[in-house]
């Protein structure tokens, strides 16, 4: 007889480029589309000389059904550069999570979008 399961619902969502700099407008929108709220959090990895601290946004609750959209500026704060890597960690299950990021270039209006999860490079 079983004894019991482990469920793992926690989805991992990398973002291979952050940006703080004052001449793009880049923001991540995350949509649960899962029945439950799900609770994220971010970690940073960065550039020798570079370090991260979390904004405002960098945790943070998705309400169940709805998206949400995090400034980059709010996720984090850079001290010696503006760019770095994201990890976002989701307590909900990969099927019920769609991420996307994009980077509005201020001076020319370029806006370059990504879908991060889920990924298209498997």
């Amino acid at each position: 007889a079983a004894l019991g399961s482990v469920k793992y619902d926690t989805t991992s969502v990398e973002v291979p480029y952050v940006t703080t700099y004052e001449g793009y407008n880049q923001r991540i929108f995350i949509d649960n589309r899962g029945a439950t709220d799900a609770y994220y959090s971010t970690t940073y990895t960065t550039e020798n000389g570079v370090t991260a601290a979390d904004g405002a946004s960098a945790t943070g609750t998705l309400a169940a059904g709805e998206m949400h959209t995090i400034k980059a500026t709010d996720l984090v704060t850079f001290t010696g550069g503006t760019r770095g890597t994201a990890t976002i960690e989701i307590e909900a299950q990969t099927g019920s999570l769609k991420v996307v990021t994009q980077i509005v270039d201020l001076g020319t209006g370029m806006t370059d979008t990504i879908l991060l999860h889920p990924s298209t490079q498997q």
